[in-house]
């Protein structure tokens, strides 16, 4: 399916403005970190960026990020948030690259000391640690 969906325009302030409104009706969760960058970026272009009411969230896997109407202010929005996709999208998917940036934490945190002392002691009989909870999932 689609795990990318960019709306463009209707994020203003007039009673035909209902992008936000429907996409808030969609989402499952909000991620408004996009919104907040653009925001913040937008700002530093023209002082009516304060008007946006874009709202970022998601569906299922699907990230969806609510973009300005004119095609300058969108292309500038989207240049904001574009390097926090890829990552964005593949937790979503839950994609084999974040499954080895998080193997990569677990190990450095089964080499903690703290986790080492206990690490070979207490053996079962089946020859097992006892010590389950470092295989974080």
């Amino acid at each position: 399916g689609v795990h990318l969906l960019l709306t463009t325009g209707g994020t203003g302030l007039s009673r035909r403005d209902v992008t936000p409104e429907a996409t808030e009706s969609v989402i499952e969760r909000k991620a408004p970190g996009f919104s907040m960058a653009m925001l913040t970026k937008s700002l530093e272009i023209t002082p009516l960026a304060v008007l946006s009411r874009s709202v970022s969230g998601i569906r299922g896997q699907c990230l969806i990020i609510n973009l300005p109407g004119s095609l300058k202010a969108s292309t500038e929005c989207f240049q904001i948030v574009r390097p926090a996709l890829q990552h964005a999208l593949d937790l979503l998917r839950d994609s084999p690259a974040v499954a080895a940036t998080h193997a990569s934490m677990t190990t450095a945190e089964l080499k903690h000391p703290h986790h080492s002392h206990a690490k070979h002691q207490h053996r079962s009989g089946s020859g097992h640690d006892d010590h389950h909870h470092h295989h974080h999932h």
